[in-house]
């Protein structure tokens, strides 16, 4: 059976153009998920976020992606990649996508450090804790 995913309006656009979309996948962990992306958003650039109950500051950063390639990978990418996803919303515009996933069992995973977090979603770390 071949996974699907499917991005469905939520609401937007705000004064960046943003939009935010409410996402629907047969994908049950992030990693499959990611290889969704992947596929099929070749010409998007963005990052794959796990997040707790939208918590804005209980997040760890996965992966960042470009054209159907991942860019940047958190250290702890492989244990993040096999979290059960229990749901995901989606924000971008203008080519640029990113995705926040609620998994099940979220204070089981390593904690990702401030600066690991934002080497993989910045691409730079912005500054030290």
């Amino acid at each position: 059976m071949e996974m699907e995913i499917e991005r469905k309006y939520d609401s937007g656009p705000f004064g960046d153009e943003t939009t935010n979309y409410l996402v629907g996948t047969s994908a049950k962990i992030v990693g499959d998920f990611i290889k969704l992306v992947l596929d099929n958003f070749k010409n998007e650039w963005g990052e794959v976020c796990i997040r707790q109950n939208r918590a804005p500051f209980d997040k760890m950063c996965v992966c960042a992606y470009n054209r159907g390639k991942i860019i940047r990978k958190a250290d702890n990418y492989e244990a993040y990649a096999n979290a059960r996803i229990r749901s995901i919303r989606a924000n971008g515009g203008w080519g640029s996508m990113g995705y926040d996933i609620e998994i099940d069992d979220f204070d089981s995973l390593p904690k990702q450090t401030s600066e690991n977090f934002q080497m993989v979603y910045f691409g730079r770390v912005i500054s030290k804790k």
